[in-house]
């Protein structure tokens, strides 16, 4: 990799595109990789011009049962199940310099830390004002919606989806689900196999 190019790269890698810890996956970027493992660290000065290139050797691996996600020097890896094709890690890291010779560089991979919580304990417990709390207090400033989050395999957040939070038009009751259905509209519900028709029926 020539110097000039590393700054534009560094940029690129702010994307996370880096699965793995010591060992990632094959589509993880190198520069992010050698950022990880502690052999390039970006600074806001460009790289001193006796610097030519950077040279990385790396060693294709099978694919592993699964990739741990990791903080080390200000940049966290991801985590990601079993392995579709190989993985790689770096051998070795070395500087050319342009008037001949080469340093070689070491990793620095001291600065880690251990798996964090999904939810951190707080001092004091945060009340939450749900739909049916808030029908008495319509005239309070600032409502807050009860959400459900889940967390997938990757330890990333989903929101769990409920009929409130899709089809609710918003927080006064005109606009609740229920009471449209009471004004004559229809919800329609559709998978990939059937439909079904949701109206209310005056006897």
């Amino acid at each position: 990799m020539k110097h000039p190019n590393l700054i534009k790269i560094v940029k690129a890698v702010r994307g996370g595109q880096l699965w793995g810890t010591d060992i990632y996956t094959n589509d993880s970027d190198l520069v992010a990789v050698l950022m990880h493992t502690g052999y390039f660290r970006p600074t806001a000065s460009p790289p001193p011009p006796a610097i030519q290139e950077l040279h990385a050797t790396i060693r294709v691996l099978p694919p592993q049962d699964g990739y741990t996600s990791m903080l080390r020097n200000n940049v966290r890896s991801r985590a990601w199940g079993a392995g579709i094709g190989c993985s790689y890690r770096v051998e070795r890291c070395c500087i050319v310099k342009k008037v001949g010779g080469i340093i070689d560089l070491e990793p620095c991979l001291t600065h880690t830390s251990a798996a964090e919580p999904t939810l951190a304990p707080v001092a004091v417990e945060r009340a939450m004002t749900t739909r049916a709390a808030a029908s008495n207090a319509l005239r309070q400033q600032r409502f807050l919606r009860e959400v459900t989050i889940q967390y997938n395999l990757c330890n990333e957040p989903w929101i769990k989806y409920s009929i409130s939070i899709v089809s609710d038009k918003g927080l006064k009751k005109p606009l609740y689900t229920s009471a449209r259905l009471k004004k004559g509209e229809v919800l329609y519900l559709e998978t990939h196999s059937c439909s079904s028709v949701l109206q209310e029926r005056k006897c």
